[in-house]
């Protein structure tokens, strides 16, 4: 019930389900980039089928390549309630091809989830299997926010990719995290901190680059 009540109350009946197509690597033949529906059985790992009852739909980021000329799928996320955003572009000047953004959200209120960026890498040998590289994940060591002082726990998380702002070249990753006060409800967060992450070519990463934290002024 909390997972079928989850997807309008986040999305509003917007959730990602359609696959999207494009080349995300140096052979020719474009792959495809499917929000896969999975089963989550009350024990074991997810089985791509139709949910029989008792089970409970989730999906997850697949990329259906070849392989030595046979069919080949990569799974790059975690097994989520719903796809929030899907996004296929090259978000950065100084990469080849494009990247896959997206972010996946679970629970009654979308706060559990991930959110990553993820490059299909080239391969020495056109009969080798490509690999996903994780450009940005959410959250991780390297992009979740301490907890500011005073406030009790996270509240929510968002995450755009465009060029925010002229001071850094090419498009950054603008992370909003909120944290609520100790009397706050989750309603209602009293801190956000706002985070900018850039690719840097050196690292094949996207790194933090500034951050700025506030207290949310209350009506």
């Amino acid at each position: 019930m909390l997972v079928a009540l989850a997807f309008p109350a986040l999305a509003g009946g917007k959730l990602v389900t359609q696959t999207k197509v494009a080349n995300l690597d140096d052979d020719p033949q474009p792959e495809k980039v499917v929000p896969q529906e999975v089963c989550l059985p009350p024990a074991g790992e997810a089985v791509v089928s139709d949910c029989p009852p008792g089970d409970f739909p989730q999906r997850h980021i697949e990329i259906e390549d070849t392989c030595g000329g046979a069919p080949y799928a990569s799974v790059i996320s975690s097994e989520q309630d719903f796809v929030q955003t899907l996004k296929v572009s090259n978000f950065e000047s100084l990469t080849k091809r494009p990247e896959i953004f997206f972010d996946l959200r679970s629970g009654a209120g979308g706060r559990v989830g991930e959110i990553r960026i993820v490059s299909w890498e080239d391969t020495a040998t056109p009969a080798a299997c490509r690999k996903p590289r994780d450009l940005f994940v959410y959250p991780s060591r390297r992009t979740l926010g301490k907890v500011p002082r005073h406030t009790k726990s996270h509240d929510t998380f968002a995450a755009t990719v465009r060029n925010h702002t002229k001071r850094y070249a090419g498009k950054e990753v603008r992370l909003v995290e909120t944290y609520v006060d100790r009397n706050d409800p989750f309603c209602c967060p009293s801190f956000e901190r706002i985070t900018w992450f850039g690719y840097n070519a050196g690292k094949d990463l996207y790194v933090r680059i500034a951050t700025r934290v506030k207290r949310i002024k209350k009506r």
